[in-house]
């Protein structure tokens, strides 16, 4: 028996979003979401939230906090979210519910191939990876965040 879970594009999970809002079928989007161990949002921040979006996200992050799992993968450094979201009350309510108890995960680009760290994690790449018993590590992602 798997983990339920529930992987969305973050373009994908605002379609999936809206169109929910429109055909009234969100109460049951936001049960099934609810029942999920984990939803995985990829790409978060590729693309502007309407406001009906960001309050969503709100609502389902305030679901699931303290009970289930939610990764979020970004190249947007945690830092930037605020201005991403880019309503105060709103942003600083998900960041909460989001970062309280969160696992950061730093994944970096390889340096040799022309990537390069972002300076807001320089520094914290070694010590990071020590943490992880991981010798050497790349990846395309700057960031993932998982919450529990």
């Amino acid at each position: 028996m798997g983990m339920k879970t529930a992987y969305f594009s973050i373009n994908r999970f605002i379609e999936k979003i809206t169109l929910s809002k429109l055909d009234g079928s969100y109460l049951k989007l936001l049960n099934h979401l609810e029942r999920q161990a984990l939803i995985i949002l990829d790409d978060f921040s590729l693309q502007p939230m309407q406001l009906d979006v960001k309050l969503a996200l709100l609502q389902i992050f305030e679901e699931r906090h303290g009970k289930h799992a939610t990764l979020i993968i970004t190249q947007l450094p945690v830092s930037a979210w605020h201005e991403y979201i880019n309503e105060p009350t709103v942003a600083d309510a998900i960041m909460d519910r989001l970062t309280a108890g969160a696992l950061f995960i730093l994944l970096f680009l390889n340096p040799k191939q022309g990537g390069q760290h972002h300076p807001e994690y320089r520094g914290q790449y070694h010590r990071n990876l020590h943490r992880l018993n991981i010798s050497t590590f790349y990846a395309y992602k700057s960031l993932s965040v998982a919450s529990f």
